[in-house]
């Protein structure tokens, strides 16, 4: 491995937990619903690649709400310079992310994350409830509306 931070984790091999998915949107929601952070290494290849820029993506739409966005690895200050400068992205799409040296300055950023969380838990934020029904607009229609 290329990586210079490796940690040495022991996993318990009936704790481990191998999740299937019948297509690429299916994982996206799946890590979207169920991951409370998202800590990305250096990485290569185009499905990577389109589920980080799946990933900002959500967090520059959630922003202030989103889950965090971490990229490990001095390799990505130049990537996400490169997709800056190509994509024209301002200061807000990119501050939706951090970058994280190594492994511990990621544990830094997490930590600060957290005590970040728990002050927000206090706020009360608005909510919003979505009770519009699939098929109800259809009545509306003269075509195609039964």
């Amino acid at each position: 491995s290329k990586y210079t931070d490796k940690v040495d984790i022991e996993i318990n091999i009936e704790d481990y937990k191998v999740f299937l998915f019948s297509d690429y949107l299916e994982r996206i929601k799946f890590l979207v619903q169920e991951v409370k952070l998202f800590v990305v290494p250096e990485t290569t290849g185009i499905i990577n690649f389109s589920e980080i820029m799946t990933l900002w993506s959500l967090s520059n739409l959630y922003l202030g709400r989103h889950k965090p966005l971490i990229f490990l690895g001095k390799l990505w200050e130049d990537k996400i310079k490169s997709l800056k400068n190509l994509l024209k992205l301002n200061e807000n799409e990119v501050g939706a992310i951090q970058i994280a040296d190594n492994a511990e300055h990621a544990f830094t950023i997490i930590k600060d994350i957290d005590k970040d969380y728990e002050l927000k838990k206090k706020i009360k934020i608005k909510e919003y409830v979505d009770k519009r029904d699939e098929d109800e607009e259809g009545k509306f229609f003269i075509v195609g509306g039964e």
